[in-house]
């Protein structure tokens, strides 16, 4: 049985430094809904920046308990969440998303994220623009499994926000 998506979540998914955090209140707005950041919400509760979850308890730690709270998330409805860089990499994830809402995928090339992105050395997974390239081609066949993708090229957030809403309303009940 397909899941019911009669008011589903939806969730901005791309690389660091394209824009979820910044894009998602405003469509949240659009839409007339609450936004949700999954990254801030890990680093309330583990009373530590992304960063320092890295470094003090790994990568593995990290992932288990962003699915964990995740979790909570996906029973919402009608709710705006940005994913954290990595969020849809993950299979168990992927499938969490796929069967509460619309994945949208905001889509901005390399060279602009690295425009955004002033201090490579202030992300976890890599220390040098050639690490950051290969974890960029790494994630975008992951990317490209969203149920919509938003080009962006510059683009307000206003903008896009406005485009992920046109979208939304030709892929959703929303538009009926």
């Amino acid at each position: 049985m397909p899941p019911d998506l009669r008011e589903p979540n939806f969730y901005l998914l791309g690389f660091m430094g394209a824009g979820k955090s910044t894009v998602g209140p405003l469509l949240a707005e659009k839409l007339a809904t609450q936004f949700y950041d999954l990254d801030l919400l890990i680093e309330d509760a583990e009373k530590a920046t992304i960063r320092q979850i890295f470094e003090l308890r790994g990568e593995h730690y990290f992932r288990a308990r962003e699915t964990e709270l995740l979790i909570p998330l996906t029973r919402l409805h009608h709710s705006v969440v940005a994913l954290g860089g990595g969020t849809f990499v993950q299979e168990a994830n992927r499938a969490l998303i796929r069967a509460t809402g619309v994945s949208i995928w905001l889509n901005v090339p390399l060279r602009l994220i690295q425009n955004r992105i002033q201090d490579p050395f202030s992300r976890p997974l890599f220390r040098s623009p050639r690490e950051m390239e290969a974890l960029y081609q790494q994630r975008l066949p992951f990317y490209r499994m969203a149920d919509i993708e938003i080009g962006i090229t510059s683009e307000s957030a206003e903008e896009i926000a406005g485009n992920i809403f046109d979208k939304i309303r030709d892929k959703t009940p929303l538009g009926q």
